[in-house]
């Protein structure tokens, strides 16, 4: 649900035809609300991994720097 603005609810109800609903999920504001969260969450951890990577770049050229 947490990517999700759509609910897509079946009834397969072996008496009739199949009946299908499609409603919203939360409203306008909550899920810009969880955007923005999901948004900050992800900046703070890829920031956060920023200094590993680097370390990795280094430790790769490195390694080409040897083997060439």
């Amino acid at each position: 649900m947490k990517y999700h603005t759509q609910l897509l609810t079946l009834d397969l109800d072996t008496t009739g035809p199949a009946r299908w609903r499609l409603s919203r999920v939360g409203t306008v504001k909550e899920e810009g609300i969880g955007r923005d969260k999901e948004i900050r969450s992800l900046e703070e951890r890829l920031l956060g991994d920023v200094g590993k990577w680097e370390e990795r770049v280094k430790e790769l050229d490195e390694a080409l720097r040897c083997c060439c």
